[in-house]
């Protein structure tokens, strides 16, 4: 090792001055190419590092509020318990009503998807509007939450008719709580 490090350096020193200062700079610069490329791993690890953490932070925090989560759960269960949930077809039925009330006349209520759980079942509406005004969407909604109170409004999309900007061709979801019996 040390006979090849020596004939590198013979070599180094027979050369010209501007040949050593090119050799100098091209190494340097290759060392720093390969120093980017590490800095830019470390980057990358860093940030993947304390990702992880926050991600373990806050599932230290979920856990440690656990009983609390848990008991706030049960709560609202009982309290879900003892008020009168309507069931699937009864959701329906009222929406379709407050439809025609608001007189929104072109709609259309896809079947619901049903997901269930240990206690409960959640019911997911997709209702397609056409052609609503602006004031009858906002009366729709007001009047839904007033009477529907375990419905939520889980998205809503609206989109301007070409031919007549304001009215709005509108899709809601709208999920439904009943209790699993």
């Amino acid at each position: 090792m040390n006979l090849w490090i020596q004939k590198l350096r013979a070599g180094f020193l027979a050369r010209a001055r501007r040949e050593k200062i090119l050799t100098v700079l091209f190494l340097v610069v290759l060392v720093l190419i390969w120093a980017s490329t590490y800095l830019t791993r470390y980057k990358a690890f860093s940030l993947a590092l304390a990702a992880e953490r926050a991600t373990a932070g806050a599932q230290a925090q979920w856990l440690d509020d656990q009983e609390s989560i848990e008991g706030d759960y049960a709560a609202a269960i009982t309290r879900l318990s003892d008020a009168a949930l309507p069931t699937r077809s009864e959701v329906q039925a009222q929406i379709d009503a407050l439809l025609s009330k608001h007189a929104i006349a072109r709609y259309r209520i896809d079947p619901p998807q049903t997901q269930t759980s240990d206690r409960l079942v959640f019911h997911t509406f997709s209702v397609s509007m056409e052609r609503a005004e602006y004031s009858q969407l906002q009366a729709f909604q007001n009047e839904l939450a007033a009477t529907l109170p375990t419905v939520n409004l889980e998205q809503i999309t609206l989109q301007s008719e070409r031919s007549n900007p304001a009215q709005l061709n509108t899709r809601l979801r709208l999920v439904a709580v009943e209790l699993n019996k």
